[in-house]
């Protein structure tokens, strides 16, 4: 047979034929369909932190984020006109958002701001740089305020997340003032006479109460103000001159409880608070960022470090914003995330930073929502066959006719408007970080959690590691890591919680030398460094150098990614 006819015959085809190349074809585009490619380069993900060359005998070498590199310097603000705590408010945004229900623009919180620090000076007579006022008030935009006009007038505050800290914190650290809602006036005068304080006190009342305006009427110690009142007497005088404040200034201690309850403090200057807004900002992606359309929701306390850095990380970005009822100074026993939204006159969120209870809380709602469907077992494979390829959406055919439904019966509006979710660990009202001993428990996130929440809700997830001496957070995962790792027979059982964050360092010491030598992943206490980290008050014994130890214990995984236990 001649080549041109065996060339020939290889172009002839029959019924046969034409049904194996179509069904080829189609198991071709649906193998991509059905397993669509990763969203993230498999390298960025395979070294995320940069590891210093040199290590001293006991501990590792020392960590940062691999975007920032070794030996530049860690940055310290979201822009380079932003020095100060009152440089957040950009001057060019003009639009109004929602805060804790209240629709007010930049502008007219400057105006408010300007008009309490007056107050605090002028009609309080409170001395700027020599005075301290604990703030004792529920999240809301008076604490925001409250928050800025002090650390306009240089006057440093006292604040903590819970009123148990009252008794020792007055015996511990005396405030010159105390800026208190109205109805916890009579604990606090409750607590003044058990305490036989026979000092003059100086209250400031937020809010109507008769009651506890007659309790302050019928004291002789103690000098009250109406807040309400003096920020309206102090917008009506001319603004006086007050030295503005440095970038060094400590202007505020967070305190939180310790073993025995006394109290132990982060002293945060205006650097410590813009540098985690900047990480804040950091934990999503460029083309994901937060922007005016936002609407956020924090289950962390204005007055810890973390709490502070993502309000102040919306108010920079010009978002809506809110915190759930498990922040209050006597939270609710039952405090459930939806009622706590429902309650606000805010748009449905669109990003939550909420402790482990919170996540499971929602995982679970929309997961037992969607076993009712018969196709559920099926739909669930096909999800994490995607997740396991690396690819993350809610958009995919099994969301339109499965996953969607469900999260919009489990959690109403917010299955549909919610595109990002930071999970953090514990609520921190109570940590037992003694000085000397005690670690906080901070009830990491389980290596079991994220795989169940990504597939319930199939929307950005980043798994953080907090502490209360840090302004923002020590780690944090890449949104669209979605690597899973089995739990090693030494290891902890806790989820990764990705690399040091953009601002922070982190060495490890107490390291097995054995352990390295052997090419096993360095295991020891976790000490960290950076602009975002605050000063220990009172400073613990033997520690006089720049690294903090956070009284936690740490792994680093191959990729340098960190699992972060208690010890």
């Amino acid at each position: 047979m001649a080549w041109s006819d065996f060339l020939l015959s290889l172009l002839r085809y029959d019924t046969l034929t034409f049904i194996l190349g179509a069904g080829f074809l189609g198991t071709l585009v649906f193998t991509k369909w059905a397993f669509p490619s990763s969203l993230v380069h498999p390298i960025l993900l395979g070294r995320q932190s940069d590891v210093g060359r040199v290590r001293k005998q006991g501990e590792s070498a020392i960590y940062r984020n691999y975007g920032v590199g070794h030996g530049g310097r860690l940055p310290v603000r979201p822009h380079k006109d932003v020095k100060l705590l009152g440089d957040l408010l950009k001057p060019d945004f003009k639009t109004p958002r929602n805060l804790w229900g209240t629709k007010i623009t930049n502008d007219q919180i400057k105006e408010r701001v300007s008009a309490l620090s007056s107050a605090f000076v002028n009609i309080v007579g409170l001395t700027p740089k020599e005075a301290n006022v604990l703030i004792l008030l529920n999240d809301s935009l008076d604490w925001l305020i409250t928050d800025l006009a002090l650390a306009q007038s240089s006057i440093a505050s006292f604040t903590t997340p819970s009123l148990r800290l009252l008794v020792p914190l007055l015996d511990t650290h005396p405030p010159s003032a105390i800026v208190i809602e109205a109805h916890f006036v009579p604990t606090l005068l409750e607590t003044l006479t058990e305490s036989h304080d026979a000092r003059h006190h100086t209250v400031i009342v937020r809010g109507e109460d008769p009651a506890a305006i007659q309790l302050l009427q019928a004291q002789s110690v103690i000098k009250w103000f109406q807040f309400e009142k003096i920020e309206s007497e102090a917008a009506l005088r001319p603004a006086s001159s007050i030295e503005p404040p440095q970038v060094s200034d400590a202007f505020t201690a967070a305190f939180y409880e310790v073993q025995g309850g006394q109290p132990q403090g982060a002293q945060l200057t205006h650097e410590n608070v813009t540098s985690g807004v900047l990480v804040t900002r950091a934990f999503l992606p460029i083309d994901k960022a937060l922007s005016p359309s936002d609407t956020v929701y924090s289950a962390y306390p204005l007055a810890t470090p973390f709490g502070r850095a993502i309000a102040y990380a919306a108010l920079y970005e010009g978002t809506n914003f809110s915190t759930l009822n498990s922040t209050l100074l006597v939270p609710p026993k039952d405090s459930d995330v939806f009622e706590t939204m429902d309650a606000r006159e805010l748009p449905p969120p669109t990003v939550l930073f909420v402790t482990n209870t919170h996540l499971k809380s929602i995982t679970s709602s929309i997961l037992a929502a969607a076993q009712e469907h018969k196709f559920y077992n099926f739909a669930a494979r096909h999800k994490l066959a995607q997740l396991v390829a690396g690819y993350l959406s809610n958009t995919t055919f099994w969301d339109r006719a499965l996953f969607n439904k469900a999260r919009d019966l489990a959690l109403g509006p917010i299955g549909s408007s919610l595109r990002a979710v930071i999970v953090s660990g514990k609520h921190l009202i109570i940590l037992l970080y003694a000085v000397s001993i005690e670690p906080p428990r901070l009830g990491h996130v389980p290596n079991d959690t994220l795989t169940p929440t990504r597939l319930a809700l199939s929307i950005n997830l980043v798994a953080s590691y907090i502490h209360p001496l840090v302004c923002g957070a020590v780690f944090a995962s890449h949104p669209l890591d979605l690597q899973s790792f089995a739990n090693q027979p030494k290891g902890p059982n806790v989820a990764q919680v990705g690399p040091p964050a953009a601002n922070v360092e982190v060495k490890l010491v107490n390291v097995d030398e054995a352990d390295i030598e052997s090419g096993e992943n360095p295991s020891g206490e976790l000490l960290v460094r950076g602009p975002s980290v605050g000063r220990p008050v009172p400073v613990p014994e033997g520690e006089s150098d720049e690294w903090v130890r956070t009284g936690t214990g740490a792994v680093v995984r191959p990729n340098g990614t960190f699992q972060v236990y208690d010890i």
